[in-house]
């Protein structure tokens, strides 16, 4: 008992024991400051995470509205393309009728031509037919007028080569033979021609719906 009490009551044992409480006092100090800065660590990794899982879903937002606007692009691009499509079938009637009035106007200059050609043809025929006209010489003897009737050659009107003349509005013309074959169909007067020169045989018979006169000719 006594020596526990020297033993106390030396230096080396204060020493010691302060040195055993200091390193314990150490150790509480280095565990509790180890833990804290154990816990910021995890506190920290945990905003971490929620902050990177927030901008996560704001990302996943952001990409589901671009594929909505994408969708909407893709259905606007649908309708252009049905325009397009609609605008080039117009344009292809376009050109088409574009080719036909092309068409058109070349067969209109043709049948111009063609037209601008009979016409001269007609001018032609008519100065030949005027020339012969003009050489029909007038025959002696009196003119004949004939009204409108049926009438034979011998009874009514002298054989010979006549130039028939229309009087009034004038009419069908017509002559026979005597055996009863067409000689002269033609109209007289205002919707047929001025005067018509044939010859005419005993025999014969004229149908007129209008008065006539007959000049003789050579």
């Amino acid at each position: 008992m006594n020596k526990v009490v020297n033993l106390v009551k030396s230096g080396y044992f204060l020493s010691t024991l302060l040195v055993v409480i200091a390193f314990i006092i150490a150790y509480q100090f280095g565990y509790g400051n180890g833990f804290e800065d154990k816990k910021a660590l995890i506190d920290e990794e945990k905003v971490s995470y929620e902050s990177l899982s927030e901008q996560t879903n704001t990302l996943q937002g952001d990409l589901n509205n671009y594929e909505e606007k994408i969708e909407t692009k893709e259905s606007e691009l649908d309708d252009l393309e049905t325009q397009v499509d609609s605008k080039n079938s117009e344009l292809e009637q376009l050109i088409q009728l574009e080719e036909d009035r092309d068409d058109l106007v070349s067969e209109k200059s043709t049948l111009e031509s063609d037209v601008s050609d009979l016409e001269d043809k007609v001018n032609s025929l008519e100065t030949e037919l005027s020339n012969l006209e003009g050489g029909v010489e007038k025959a002696e003897g009196e003119n004949k007028h004939l009204g409108a009737g049926h009438f034979v050659v011998g009874t009514d009107l002298p054989e010979g080569r006549y130039e028939v003349y229309p009087e009034g509005r004038g009419s069908n013309f017509v002559v026979r033979n005597s055996g009863g074959s067409l000689k002269v169909n033609t109209i007289l007067g205002r919707s047929g021609v001025e005067s018509y020169v044939f010859t005419a045989t005993e025999g014969d018979t004229i149908e007129t719906e209008e008065s006539v006169r007959f000049e003789p000719v050579e």
